[in-house]
């Protein structure tokens, strides 16, 4: 047989390439496209929603309003923390757009878009076509990320910056390497450890990985110019920690807020197992949104064997940022829970899509895949009742117009303590104001709620402003304080909305009720009694606190 020689070969390779397309595109190509399409959709069906801004939200964006850029690499008020290049961003979007809701989210939503592109690339890389539509309808619909595309704090922004990097991992090692792919790694990274805390757990794990390769490749002549990549990157985060890390791994505040998230101390071998398996099957719930955490579990270490036995450096990235992540929670470095593990996700849906690399029969993957879905059912019921009904948390943007609407000469106006950094956002941008603020906090002991009602009767007409996120800690339910209130007045007025948050106009009667005002304690209180204060004075003066002004 005669053999054909390479200019003969390639006329031939190119008629045989235009036969592979003459029939259209290859479904295992459009069909990630048709999912990032999808996945884009649902975010910007999520972001044109508008909802308003919740209180963890309004916290950090009273920063963002009152501050220059200057004053952004100072430590935040309202127990607040964030990467100083995120905080330029929102910054400067709002600059540009002004101070509305939809300015501070057009930065996580085009983080989630971009996101989106770049988790095609990197599993249509690593993965065969029907993993890599797995792994990428998994990331398009999930209940967290499209929120978080739509959420004013740096958490999309954490997924898109990890995504990207991750995503030069096959790029860096799937040819000899040169000095212009190390240099635009050590770029690419060196920026976004200022826009994403994480990012620096993601580009060491890759960093790690890529050395290891080189010096088992033998490719030492570029291995210098890898090393000076990381060096930059290095010493870029090294600038950001100082001028902004630092800071919150001080902040009392935010260290107690995230206790939880880190391994219990003095360690111990017993309890840091046991914070091991409460904190690993709640971040499986919450943001992960996986079911059956056994079979999800399984399918987990299945998908590791696939990466390690056919893409062996994607697996050892997924075991390096797995142990990465763990030791920073077991160190008290960084929470291991909630949405500051969002970033992670990724790579979650990669490697239960990776399951699908351990056999190469159909009828096998069908049925992994079938597993997946299983494990999937939460993520894909949220996902399309999110099409109909997208995701909110604390309407009271509402609330507020509704008293702005019906306000009258002479009215107060009371917000509930939880909602004063909302109340602070709108105040800024809605023009509304309050003359104080009202509390309930358990106590041991009765208290003097009549005392703290009197201060009402300034008034003949009052309104009581709640926004209470729906998975707090602090608030109470309406319906307690109302009938607390019930002492001094009568509701004659309301506006409610989800959250729960409301308005309500209280009629002050000239007398006080016979009873007087008893309710009881917070329910994530052990006290038994219920105590209301009522603190009267300007609270926009509050906002003064919270900017520097610089």
């Amino acid at each position: 047989m005669e053999t054909a020689t390479p200019a003969q070969s390639a006329p031939t390779a190119r008629r045989h390439a235009h036969a592979r397309t003459r029939g259209g595109p290859r479904p295992g190509v459009v069909i990630p496209w048709v999912l990032v399409g999808l996945g884009s959709a649902l975010r910007i069906r999520q972001y044109v929603f508008d909802r308003s801004l919740w209180n963890d939200e309004a916290s950090l964006a009273i920063n963002i309003l009152g501050r220059s850029y200057a004053g952004l690499t100072r430590p935040l008020g309202v127990v607040q923390g964030a990467p100083v290049g995120f905080l330029w961003l929102e910054k400067t979007a709002t600059e540009l757009l002004g101070p509305g809701e939809d300015a501070l989210r057009l930065v996580p939503l085009l983080a989630g878009i971009v996101a989106l592109v770049l988790f095609r690339g990197l599993v249509t890389r690593v993965l065969p076509p029907l993993g890599a539509c797995v792994a990428l309808a998994l990331f398009a619909v999930a209940p967290s990320l499209v929120y978080y595309a739509s959420e004013s704090k740096q958490y999309g922004v954490d997924v898109a910056a990890a995504v990207a990097l991750a995503w030069y991992l096959p790029w860096l090692l799937e040819r000899p390497l040169t000095r212009r792919r190390c240099l635009a790694f050590g770029v690419t990274a060196a920026v976004l450890v200022w826009c994403s805390f994480p990012a620096a757990f993601v580009a060491g794990a890759v960093a790690l990985v890529v050395v290891v390769a080189l010096v088992r490749r033998g490719e030492w002549r570029v291995l210098p110019a890898f090393v000076a990549a990381c060096a930059l990157w290095g010493a870029s985060f090294l600038v950001e920690y100082v001028v902004s890390l630092r800071d919150l791994h001080s902040n009392r505040a935010l260290l107690g807020y995230w206790a939880f998230a880190f391994a219990p101390r003095p360690l111990a071998v017993h309890s840091t197992i046991a914070w091991l398996a409460r904190d690993v099957p709640s971040v499986a719930h919450v943001p992960f949104d996986l079911g059956a955490l056994p079979l999800a579990a399984g399918l987990l270490v299945v998908g590791v064997v696939g990466l390690v036995w056919r893409r062996r450096a994607v697996g050892a990235f997924v075991l390096v940022l797995a142990g990465v992540v763990v030791v920073a929670g077991i160190a008290h470095a960084y929470p291991m829970a909630d949405r500051m593990v969002l970033f992670a996700l990724p790579f979650t849906f990669l490697v239960l899509a990776a399951s699908l690399l351990v056999s190469r029969r159909t009828a096998v993957q069908l049925a992994l895949v079938a597993l997946i879905v299983v494990v999937s059912v939460p993520a894909l019921g949220s996902a399309a009742s999110a099409v109909v009904h997208p995701y909110t948390r604390t309407e009271v943007r509402g609330a507020y117009a509704f008293v702005e609407a019906h306000r009258q000469p002479g009215d107060g106006v009371l917000v509930e303590g939880e909602g004063i950094p909302a109340f602070l956002y709108y105040h800024r941008t809605l023009g509304v104001d309050a003359d104080g603020v009202f509390r309930m906090m358990g106590s041991p002991t009765p208290c003097d709620n009549a005392a703290q009602l009197d201060q009402l009767r300034r008034w003949r007409r009052v309104w009581l402003v709640f926004a209470t996120a729906p998975d707090s800690e602090a608030g109470h339910p309406i319906a307690e304080y109302l009938r607390a209130f019930g002492w001094v007045g009568r509701p004659t007025a309301a506006f409610y909305a989800p959250g729960p948050s409301g308005a309500v106009l209280l009629e002050v009667s000239p007398t006080p009720a016979t009873a007087a005002p008893t309710v009881p304690a917070p329910s994530w209180q052990p006290d038994p009694y219920g105590c209301l204060t009522v603190d009267l004075g300007n609270l926009a003066d509050a906002e003064s606190v919270v900017g520097d002004g610089s």
